[in-house]
């Protein structure tokens, strides 16, 4: 008995919290993505002789989509990682790194919410040749792949928290030679962003604006790692761990 209320709780809550995210739809028939900021951050992480990681995000609104109230933004993110095998010429080599991306505390189920995302948890933790599909449907369409070969995704989003995170597990210790741990690798996650329309004004600054704003909190970790022998009998591996300063990814559109 329950178990039986503790799944009907359960099922309670996860209409609640869908029923947080608005169901807006695109009313236009020919909708497109334009490209309207992004952030170029080589380097945000780097240390001798671990390695780098680098970041590149490209965000675009959905254009056409016949809806004067709400704006679609679209976060296409790509994170690389150089071990310090490539960068420094040392044994070190990418054992992970985590992206999370929060909203914004005060517009966070206000004026923005996150309502799709990809990928999700998928392995390709021993495999040679395995590729992840990332696919966004929140209105309009677009899909792509990228490789995750010796690559274990691990999805730990939660709509409920307005947290879009991932962790990207390397097989450092199972890979073979010139794969991903030990060679340039590239992640591509994304999410969708719903911005509601707004308008506001200053009374003090004498300034009004208004439009649509996403306001994406982002942080980044990797890890790198390389194994000791000790009299080459006995191995064990080493690893450091390293943080990124937290970041603002914004963007707006004024109307």
């Amino acid at each position: 008995m329950r178990l039986i209320l503790i799944k009907i709780f359960m099922l309670t809550l996860s209409l609640i919290l869908i029923s947080l995210i608005p169901h807006i739809n695109v009313y236009a028939d020919a909708p497109y993505l334009t490209k309207v900021g992004y952030y170029y951050l080589p380097q945000l992480i780097d240390s001798n002789p671990h390695g780098r990681l680098n970041l590149y995000v490209v965000i675009y609104r959905l254009m056409n989509d016949g809806n004067p109230n709400y704006d679609w933004y679209y976060y296409f993110i790509q994170i690389q990682t150089v071990p310090g095998k490539v960068a420094y010429n040392s044994d070190w080599v990418t054992a992970d790194h985590t992206a999370e991306h929060t909203l914004a505390s005060f517009d966070a189920g206000t004026n923005n919410w996150f309502v799709d995302y990809d990928p999700t948890t998928f392995y390709g933790y021993y495999s040679a040749s395995t590729s992840v599909i990332v696919r966004l449907t929140a209105g309009y369409i677009f899909t792509y792949k990228y490789d995750i070969s010796y690559v274990k995704v691990i999805d730990l989003s939660d709509y409920s928290q307005y947290r879009i995170k991932w962790i990207h597990d390397f097989n450092e210790q199972g890979a073979p030679p010139g794969s991903s741990p030990d060679s340039i690798y590239n992640a591509k996650p994304s999410f969708v962003v719903l911005a509601k329309y707004v308008s506001m004004c200053d009374g003090v600054l004498g300034y009004c604006w208004s439009g649509t704003f996403a306001h994406v909190v982002a942080s980044y970790r990797v890890t790198f790692g390389h194994q000791l022998c000790w009299l080459g009998i006995w191995c064990w591996w080493e690893y450091k761990t390293f943080d990124s300063d937290v970041l603002y990814l914004y963007v707006s559109t004024s109307y």
